[in-house]
């Protein structure tokens, strides 16, 4: 390889610039490291052998490149054929692909060195012009980010902690454990055939307050944490950072949930915050006084790592080999371990000396649905690797395994809950505070690039697990109320724990699609 073939370097570089550069909010640059040296190694590794059976430079760093391109398009091939004709046979594409390199590979055998050598030089500026389109609009997203983040002073109001008032070894522990898409009681009757009131019976008999007409106030969980820990509505983030129109998600925005104002009083009232590594980026707040990851290092991300794959015809390769897709990465596994690892840890958590807030963020019953109602490992999927992340809808069929999956999951994360909560009522070193909320519903109706047209579709995303348990030496918990939504969650607890004086603001709802996350419809008379 030298620089007159610079076109593979560029190719290799490519398909994980590209995906980066569109979702730069979910993945980290250091999650692009082991991608990179794969992708590095297996180039340099087919580039050699390829050199001994062209001997010569140019033509091996051609077929090169052009393995890359063939390798590296086929998901965006099969998602227009699947636009196109509404479904494709996977082997048919994959064998098709595999002709064309074939072909290609031998006429460029019998093709004149000079013929290779002016091809080299138009791959050269193809490949350069590719990779100039994520180079820019990853500086773009960094730019605009540099320029938000100067905006972010402000936004939104912090706590006033008068000190006088606080006795630090009094200060109760906080715990927030939010289960992603766990639905409110009533929907779960209605849509998921599921009784959870044996779960809703055991907080009351634990003394949570239960909040039975819950609702969220936005229906994504960045939005939704947003609002909730810096207990507000977004509207002033909005304008204030220019967003409204943004089709991708704010890295700024971002920034106000990693440094958000509940966690700035609680800091200033003598506190210590621990997070999680939720499998998540957005949500893995990695900057927290304790960080509790189940991962080696800050290098994996299951996400990412199975969009490059299935830009791939590997799971089809591996399939027809009888391989397991996962063997050198099993995503399923990953999502396991990230759901798991709050309940593993709390033993140690609930030891710590010092008052602390622990945000126990569970990313379930949310999809994959890898566990069944026992905890037995599960994965449900329907076309490949694809399906690990994210459940697709796209019919009768695919919604009601979708109820049936979530209510398995549902029933096991339920138990786990209960045990974790009485590891933490029986054993904290200070009296408890317990936040047991969703940050919206769970999505088997609700279509993420419309608003929904009929009143269970948002009761279903909207109505939501509420509940508190508040110690008695604090509050009779007479500040809560059954219609409460996560906004007003900590002007309650910071009222009643650390003396403030928040007002309460009115509960609303807001509903907005995938694509324009910041344009905001207030939907509170909708259901």
């Amino acid at each position: 390889m030298n620089i007159f073939s610079a076109h593979t370097i560029f190719l290799a570089l490519y398909p994980i610039l590209f995906t980066y550069s569109k979702n730069v909010t979910d993945v980290r640059p250091t999650h692009l490291v082991i991608p990179f040296l794969i992708i590095a190694l297996s180039t340099y590794v087919f580039s050699a052998f390829a050199s001994i059976i062209y001997k010569n430079l140019y033509k091996s760093a051609i077929i090169t490149s052009l393995g890359l391109f063939l390798t590296f398009s086929y998901g965006h091939i099969e998602d227009l054929i699947l636009i196109k004709f509404g479904n494709v046979n996977d082997i048919i594409l994959s064998f098709s692909i595999l002709m064309i390199f074939l072909i290609a590979a031998l006429k460029l055998k019998q093709c004149r060195d000079t013929v290779a050598a002016d091809l080299n030089v138009i791959l050269n500026a193809f490949a350069l012009t590719l990779i100039i389109f994520p180079i820019y609009n990853i500086t773009i997203n960094e730019y605009n980010s540099y320029e938000e983040s100067k905006k972010l002073s402000g936004i939104f109001s912090e706590a006033v902690i008068d000190e006088s008032k606080i006795d630090v070894k009094k200060l109760p522990n906080i715990f927030h454990i939010c289960l992603d898409e766990y639905a409110r009681e009533d929907v779960l009757r209605e849509l998921y055939d599921c009784d959870n009131g044996e779960f809703i019976k055991a907080l009351r008999q634990r003394g949570f307050f239960v909040a039975d007409k819950s609702r969220t106030n936005y229906c994504y969980t960045d939005l939704s944490l947003i609002s909730t820990f810096n207990m507000d509505y977004l509207d002033n983030m909005t304008q204030k950072l220019s967003i409204t129109e943004s089709v991708d998600r704010s890295a700024a925005a971002r920034k106000l949930l990693f440094g958000n104002a509940v966690f700035k009083g609680l800091k200033k009232a003598g506190y210590k915050i621990i997070t999680f590594n939720t499998n998540e980026t957005y949500t893995s707040i990695n900057d927290s006084d304790i960080y509790y990851s189940p991962f080696s290092g800050a290098l994996l991300n299951a996400f990412y790592y199975n969009m490059l794959i299935n830009m791939t015809p590997a799971p089809v390769a591996l399939k027809l080999l009888s391989i397991n897709a996962y063997f050198f990465f099993d995503p399923a596994d990953q999502h396991r371990k990230a759901v798991l690892y709050p309940f593993e840890k709390i033993d140690e958590i609930k030891n710590y000396e010092f008052p602390y807030m622990a945000c126990l963020w569970i990313d379930c019953p949310h999809p994959p649905f890898v566990f069944d109602d026992k905890g037995r490992n599960i994965v449900a999927m329907k076309k490949g690797m694809a399906e690990i992340d994210r459940w697709a809808i796209e019919s009768d069929e695919d919604r009601l395994n979708y109820r049936a999956n979530f209510r398995m999951q549902l029933k096991f994360i339920s138990q786990k809950v209960i045990e974790m909560i009485d590891k933490i009522i029986a054993g904290s070193k200070r009296p408890p505070i317990i936040i047991l909320q969703a940050d919206h519903g769970p999505a088997s109706l609700f279509e993420f690039e419309k608003m929904p047209g009929d009143i269970i579709t948002f009761k279903e995303r909207f109505a939501i697990l509420n509940a508190y348990y508040m110690p008695e030496a604090i509050t009779k918990k007479t500040a809560f109320y059954e219609t409460i939504t996560p906004v007003n969650t900590f002007r309650i607890i910071f009222n009643e724990a650390l003396k403030t004086d928040f007002k309460l603001l009115e509960d609303k709802c807001f509903h907005s699609i995938w694509l324009k996350p910041y344009k905001y419809v207030d939907v509170s008379n909708k259901f």
